[in-house]
């Protein structure tokens, strides 16, 4: 029973994956003024992404040089320290947004 419920998960899981793709290639085909806005801001968040991947050194750390992560490489480190990195700045960068924009709120409420 496990090896089918498992089955029937992985399966989902493609079918969502698939969709995810799919589905807003399809919605930007049928809006062409949202489709501007959605391809700058993925062309902006693959920039920043490649931008810190370069950056990311990739080094193993001393916690990580044990037998017991003999599995961890440079490359699975800088792949982490891409993903750890791109989540901080974009939050930082949400975040300032969001301040920034309820202050030009407050600011025009205020007439």
């Amino acid at each position: 029973m496990s090896g089918t419920a498992i089955t029937i998960t992985l399966g989902l899981i493609a079918i969502a994956t698939i969709l995810a793709i799919v589905l807003p290639v399809v919605f930007s085909a049928l809006n062409g003024k949202f489709s501007i806005k959605s391809v700058i801001g993925m062309v902006a968040l693959i920039v920043i992404v490649g931008i810190i991947y370069a950056l990311s050194p990739g080094e193993i750390s001393q916690v990580f040089q044990t037998s017991k992560y003999s599995f961890v490489d440079t490359g699975l480190m800088k792949y982490v320290e891409t993903g750890i990195n791109s989540s901080l700045l974009l939050l930082v960068i949400a975040f300032g947004g969001w301040i920034v924009l309820e202050l030009v709120n407050f600011v025009r409420n205020l007439t």
